[in-house]
């Protein structure tokens, strides 16, 4: 993924990654999730923003976000918000998730 890429373009590499792309029944909100950390440093580094939940507890995520989903889990998964991410054209981010991609 490098700059001058569209929402579509953005989701479809996202999924090719190994994310999993999810959009909220609000409008513009989308989030991924994924075990990957160096999708998720790509992510975080084009502008998606790591989600922490209200009340998470000190030392449960890493610098980037990532939490163990499951006590027994032995990969950390990455919870990014990637609206907010630049695209070119006129679809939004939210609207590339609802299709194929």
């Amino acid at each position: 993924m490098t700059e001058g890429f569209t929402a579509a373009q953005l989701v479809k590499a996202i999924r090719a990654d190994g994310g999993r792309v999810y959009r909220m029944r609000e409008p513009g909100r989308v989030f991924v999730l994924t075990e990957e950390p160096r999708l998720a440093a790509k992510l975080l580094r084009l502008g998606g923003q790591s989600f922490v939940p209200v009340g998470m507890p000190d030392g449960v995520m890493d610098d980037m976000g990532g939490y163990l989903p499951a006590r027994d889990a032995e990969r950390r998964q990455y919870d990014i918000w990637i609206q907010a991410i630049p695209v070119e054209g006129e679809q939004s981010i939210w609207e590339a998730a609802g299709g194929d991609g």
